[in-house]
């Protein structure tokens, strides 16, 4: 019994020596892979850092290019409202990648002050809680040096401030960062972490002469603007500042009312009116007369429209009351390698079944066949004269698909779209005559119209039912002139 119970023991002491070693095997292999995956996350931060430098100064010659030439009846321009959107995608993008390394590595333990020499263990500890400090520095510079430009003007912060459907931008994405960045608590987090980082500095500088990591971070963080004025700061001035943001809350709010009731009556005026049908167009239905016009029609043509039986044309200034773009059918979209595009892919069917013509309605911007839109009088096909670049325009013009109507008639609209806006959104190597109504930049299908002659021609046009196969250019300008 006692050889049994002594070879139990001297196994059971073997099996716990074993596990030990195991243990501290797993433990080295298991530092090693936490210092690999810091080395990855860091090289990761200093490519989003080059990234936010090159934005930066993108956004500010942008912001200074629009503010230089903006004027009320100046109004941006369908290409520069295109590139705001884009800047914003890039902007929204780069921070959530930042703050995505935040988020894994914020809950680091809290960095203490030592006087011991500092082991290969704790430096990747301090090396884990400086990564999402000059994240946070990166971030907060960015709003202060560049994005602070737009968000202090109240146009364009009220612009990007609408969500986007088109870009997939949601509304008070930039309410959103300014949030962040006048957050009190987030502050005090890191006044915290620098305080701490201030208590070890001696020894942190001496490691980061050799470690090219450390080093890095550091310079992100002593160079920062804002950690600077962050650490001078105090939570009263923190609220003071959040005060402000507060205040161009109300601005907005204000704004966003006005316009509110301002499209509202708009939209029950013009849904009211719009009823109003006293007779079909003297095109309708007329299938032999749609077909011959669409085998003419080429994708991106610009389509006007005339309907006098309708209450709606009476009121909308000018002589033409409607545009729309021909998109191409599916056999186009296919020879062109778009039917397959991310864009295009969720209106296959539409498309298949002839709705091809895109058009913003009292409803919101859709697809509809040309038989539909074929209930007028008069229709003009406007077409560019120079080459265009078809497949962006196409692009451009799905991403249109969806919004709702603009019932401010706001060209400077980005969530919201009226049917001649879409033209100013589609064609954007184009400069659009605008006009300035109730204080806001407007564009009619007669400043559409006045392109003929200059960078548009007229393939096709019917006036009262009836074709015109002369002169159709001048036909067109006589039109809109004498109106």
């Amino acid at each position: 019994m006692k050889k049994i119970i002594l070879l139990f023991l001297i196994s059971t002491l073997s099996f716990a020596e074993l596990s030990k070693s195991q243990i501290n095997e797993f433990e080295n292999k298991y530092n090693e892979l936490e210092k690999e995956q810091l080395s990855l996350a860091i090289a990761h931060f200093q490519s989003l850092t080059e990234w936010s430098l090159a934005l930066r100064e993108e956004s500010l010659t942008f912001a200074k290019k629009i503010l230089d030439k903006r004027t009320d009846q100046n109004p941006i321009s369908g290409a520069d409202l295109e590139t705001l959107q884009i800047g914003i995608k890039q902007h929204l993008k780069l921070r959530k990648l930042m703050l995505d390394l935040v988020h894994h590595y914020q809950n680091q333990a809290e960095l203490q002050s030592t006087k011991h020499k500092i082991s290969s263990n704790e430096l990747i500890k301090i090396k884990s809680k400086l990564l999402p400090l000059a994240t946070a520095a990166i971030l907060y510079d960015n709003f202060y040096l560049a994005v602070t430009t737009y968000h202090d003007k109240g146009f364009l912060r009220r612009i990007i401030n609408r969500a986007n459907k088109g870009f997939g931008i949601d509304e008070d994405c930039l309410e959103e960062v300014a949030e962040s960045f006048y957050s009190v608590s987030n502050r005090k987090k890191i006044r915290k972490v620098l305080k701490s980082v201030k208590s070890m500095r001696p020894q942190l500088e001496k490691i980061a002469k050799r470690d090219k990591e450390l080093g890095y971070l550091m310079l992100i963080i002593d160079t920062s603007v804002m950690m600077e004025k962050i650490e001078n700061n105090n939570d009263l001035g923190d609220y003071a500042r959040k005060l402000s943001l507060l205040g161009n809350g109300s601005v907005d709010s204000f704004w966003g009312v006005t316009n509110f009731l301002s499209g509202k009556t708009s939209q029950v005026f013009g849904n009211t009116v719009g009823l109003v049908e006293v007779r079909k167009g003297k095109l309708y239905n007329k299938r032999a007369l749609t077909k011959e016009i669409q085998s003419q029609l080429k994708p991106m043509d610009i389509l006007l429209e005339k309907t006098p039986f309708r209450l709606t044309d009476k009121l909308i200034p000018g002589y033409f009351g409607h545009v729309a773009i021909w998109l191409g059918t599916e056999q186009e979209l296919k020879e062109s390698g778009l039917w397959n595009h991310e864009l295009i892919k969720p209106h296959q069917k539409e498309i298949k079944e002839g709705k091809c013509v895109l058009e913003a309605l009292r409803s919101g911007v859709v697809l509809n066949s040309l038989e539909h839109f074929m209930n007028i009088d008069d229709l003009a096909v406007l077409r560019s004269s120079k080459p265009i670049a078809c497949e962006t325009l196409t692009k451009r013009a799905f991403r249109q698909v969806g919004k709702d109507y603009d019932f401010n008639f706001d060209v400077e609209t980005l969530d919201s779209i009226v049917c001649s806006e879409l033209v100013y959104q589609v064609f954007t190597d184009f400069k659009w005559p605008t006009e300035s109504v109730m204080g806001r930049c407007t564009i009619s299908p007669d400043n559409v119209a006045q392109k003929v002659t200059k960078e548009f021609t007229t393939p096709l046009l019917y006036i009262d039912g009836q074709e015109i196969t002369s002169n159709r250019d001048a036909k067109i300008i006589e039109l809109i002139n004498t109106k």
